[in-house]
């Protein structure tokens, strides 16, 4: 698993004309040539999930460490305007103003995360970017830590950057790639960047707040 991610994040972060995948095994296969890395990608998740032990654990998510430079390019826009509102703000809020981060287009939807403290995350707003689990409101699940949620495996290590921001009081960027589950059951293949801002209420009251941009979709 540990060398196909890092398979992964080799093809997300440098440029290839062409891909070529060579399987080896006792049968002889043929090599196969892609021509862009999204083929290349869905090919070997489409290998992985055809080993019965990558299915039935869960998949852990791919996350590379961006530049915060990347943001000049156009195409990542909405993330310069979060970050230029943020620094503007001076990374300030209230626990009175701090749900209009949520609602805010300027910051995506993405979900609000209160720190309490070095090893806990509470979710103050769901992310509008997110199905709801089984139905399951929103709401339900605000206040709730994400060690408790069903996509435990998904949460934990996409969010100990909410930790290190916390305590560096410094913004970053990420590249995230994950297998996700829909509200009907059915999984999907998810790569988005992410741009994760801290913000102090007070001393003690420290909020996160991750700005979604979707890069790509697949389903499985």
């Amino acid at each position: 698993m540990a060398c196909l991610q890092r398979v992964i994040e080799i093809l997300l972060t440098r440029p290839h004309a062409r891909i070529v995948l060579e399987r080896f095994g006792s049968c002889p296969a043929p090599l196969e040539v892609l021509q862009n890395r999204n083929d290349a990608i869905a090919r070997l998740r489409t290998l992985q999930s055809a080993t019965q032990s990558d299915r039935d654990a869960p998949a852990a998510p791919t996350i590379i460490p961006l530049s915060l430079d990347r943001l000049g390019d156009a195409k990542r826009a909405s993330l310069q305007t979060a970050l230029t509102a943020w620094r503007e703000a001076r990374h300030h809020t209230t626990t009175r103003n701090v749900a209009d981060i949520a609602t805010s287009p300027v910051f995506g939807g993405g979900g609000l995360a209160w720190i309490p403290g070095q090893d806990r995350c509470q979710i103050a707003a769901w992310p509008r970017t997110y199905e709801t689990y089984s139905g399951q409101s929103h709401d339900d699940l605000v206040g709730r830590d994400i060690r408790d949620l069903p996509d435990a495996a998904y949460m934990l290590p996409t969010t100990r950057a909410f930790f290190t921001a916390a305590s560096s009081q410094e913004p970053r960027l990420d590249l995230i790639e994950a297998r996700m589950t829909s509200a009907d059951g059915s999984q999907f293949w998810c790569r988005y960047e992410r741009l994760v801002l801290p913000w102090r209420a007070s001393p003690s009251d420290m909020f996160v707040c991750s700005v979604p941009l979707v890069r790509l979709v697949r389903r499985i």
